[in-house]
């Protein structure tokens, strides 16, 4: 290259182009060296109890809608954890779904009906005005909301959950409730990362025990009638290091009362986090 090739007034611009290009390259390795940033761990990073709002939880006074506006109003109070209740339709398709006489009742269909196809579905309204939701709605609004937690049970087909419910980060934000051993471990097989084992009796509690302190369940979800009735067996499964997860309670000083030492979190219609002194915000 000729020295004139460097001279005038674009040579005086090509070491500047090159000090640039330096940089670029520089910021470039630096962003190749650097670790992916860590997916969210949500139950490591509760320090408080955990408050699940069931089935979207309440609406304008009603409970059980699982419908689109009750994740939105679970979102802006604040919860992190949002249960819906999963079921199929007639054509295969997911859809939240409490039970289908329910679903019939409060949508205006026949409560001794078919069970309808997901098009039927997404087409009727919750007490005339909420809409429903089908695994794609589910997907957007999780993929809107990153902060949340899809809690789900009544499904065990868990290849119709892995195949159907997918949004970003969803291994870490996909949490499910069982209700065998054996479907606990089938779960931990699947690629489920975060399966809660329905302990809803006493012997149920008491044969969990030994698993929780083998580690080989580390979350149980059970009622507040066992709660009241075996307090010892839960504090005990507690101390094992299981997060054990209790519906349905509404009373922060009963909720208080239980956690850390019986409860770890509870499922609720009405107790938002604010209620409780939780000042964790979403993302």
């Amino acid at each position: 290259m000729s020295r004139s090739s460097w001279g005038g007034k674009g040579g005086r611009a090509v070491p500047a182009i090159l000090a640039a290009l330096a940089v670029i390259a520089a910021f470039g390795a630096a962003n190749l060296a650097a670790p992916a940033r860590p997916a969210s761990r949500p139950l490591e990073e509760t320090a408080g109890p955990i408050l699940i709002a069931h089935a979207g939880g309440v609406l304008d006074g009603h409970h059980y809608t699982n419908s689109r506006e009750a994740v939105l109003k679970a979102a802006a109070d604040g919860f992190r954890f949002v249960e819906l209740d999963l079921r199929k339709a007639a054509d295969g398709v997911l859809v939240a779904v409490h039970d289908w006489g329910m679903f019939q009742r409060i949508t205006g269909g026949d409560e001794t009906g078919p069970v309808p196809a997901s098009d039927e579905v997404r087409r009727r309204k919750i007490h005339g005005r909420y809409g429903t939701l089908t695994a794609g709605d589910i997907n957007r609004l999780f993929a809107e909301h990153p902060y949340l937690v899809l809690v789900t049970d009544k499904l065990d087909d868990f290849a119709a959950l892995l195949g159907q419910i997918d949004f970003p980060d969803r291994d870490e934000r996909l949490w499910v409730e069982v209700f065998t051993y054996e479907k606990y471990r089938e779960a931990l097989e699947r690629g489920i990362r975060y399966p809660m084992l329905c302990a809803d009796t006493p012997g149920k509690l008491a044969e969990a025990l030994p698993l929780a302190r083998r580690g080989r369940v580390k979350m149980l979800t059970t009622s507040t009638g066992m709660l009241d009735a075996r307090p010892g067996l839960l504090a005990d499964l507690t101390a094992a290091g299981a997060r054990v997860l209790v519906y349905t309670a509404n009373d922060t000083e009963y909720m208080r009362a239980n956690f850390p030492a019986r409860a770890g979190g509870f499922y609720t219609d009405a107790v938002t986090p604010a209620m409780m002194g939780d000042s964790d915000g979403q993302d």
